[in-house]
């Protein structure tokens, strides 16, 4: 059975009033377990309460918060999984790290994934970046880690990114779907997606948290990846705007994009299969099976070769 990904992140155990009544919610609702800011002062309290209630735990951290230092951030890391083993480590990683291959934030990632291997080897990991983001090195971390894009914006109570469009952006750059669950936050009311994982937790206080929606389906379209198991573009509390408002675009890999400008992969554009294909074989990866996952995107491609 795959590991659960669908956890609720949890900003500070203090604004769930230091017990475990959200949690057992969180539970209720079909999720996963909790994920715990790493510099949350009640964190031992948080994981100690956890354990005796049966709920499965995560720590995630945001390296801002020792200064992106990333030798002290992995330090933490390390150092809290040495003493509370939990179940998977979450780097929170965002603008600091970002940046196409050459560019300061690109080296940046890099080097915090190789003290993260270095330091944490075989330690479950799935990184949280920012939605959307082709500039990314996803390379870096290897192919076993795990991947948690945000589909929400600064503003999470209110603006939302369609969950599959921040799933098809990791695709494009050579994740494995297999690896990837979109986070949800309130703004996205009527918008599901299978296996998802929720932020935050400290946002339903008071209210009902939605129930997870999945493991569903696994989509041939995706390559394996569960598809959305609802969608609306109903607009929220009345504002009079979609949820999914910030796309302002459709998938990069329609064919019909692909026949008039090309296929958009790895931050790089290839014009002919030849060209996609060879990219693919000095990563160490095969066409053919691209190609399978792929098969629109693959046929629009091939049809550019004539």
């Amino acid at each position: 059975m795959a590991k659960r990904r669908d956890y609720g992140f949890v900003r500070s155990y203090a604004s769930l009033g230091r017990d475990v009544d959200d949690l057992q919610k969180l539970m209720a609702a079909g999720y996963g377990g909790a994920l715990f800011d790493y510099n949350d002062p009640y964190l031992a309290q948080a994981i100690h309460d956890s354990r005796a209630a049966g709920i499965p735990f995560g720590i995630w951290g945001d390296p801002n918060a020792v200064g992106n230092d990333d030798r002290a951030f992995v330090a933490r890391m390390a150092q809290l999984y040495a003493q509370y083993n939990p179940d998977l480590l979450v780097p929170d990683l965002e603008q600091a790290y970002k940046g196409y291959e050459g560019s300061a934030g690109w080296q940046k990632n890099a080097e915090l994934a190789r003290l993260w291997q270095q330091y944490l080897p075989n330690v479950r990991t799935a990184v949280t970046p920012m939605g959307n983001q082709r500039d990314f090195n996803y390379e870096a971390w290897g192919p076993n880690t795990e991947w948690l894009p945000q589909a929400y914006a600064a503003d999470s109570a209110n603006d939302a990114f369609d969950p599959q469009q921040m799933v098809q952006t990791l695709i494009d750059r050579g994740v494995d779907p297999r690896l990837i669950s979109p986070i949800l936050s309130p703004a996205h009311r009527g918008v599901g997606y299978g296996g998802a994982a929720v932020w935050t937790l400290d946002d339903f206080i008071g209210r009902d948290i939605p129930k997870a929606f999945g493991p569903a389906a696994p989509s041939q379209d995706t390559g394996g990846q569960a598809a959305p198991t609802t969608s609306s573009t109903k607009s929220p509390q009345g504002k009079g705007r979609s949820p999914l408002m910030f796309l302002g675009h459709g998938f990069s890999q329609a064919p019909t994009r692909i026949e008039q400008k090309g296929l958009q992969w790895f931050g790089q554009n290839f014009g002919t299969q030849q060209a996609f294909a060879k990219e693919l074989q000095r990563r160490g990866k095969s066409y053919a099976q691209w190609a399978s996952q792929h098969a629109p995107a693959a046929q629009a491609l091939a049809g550019r070769n004539n």
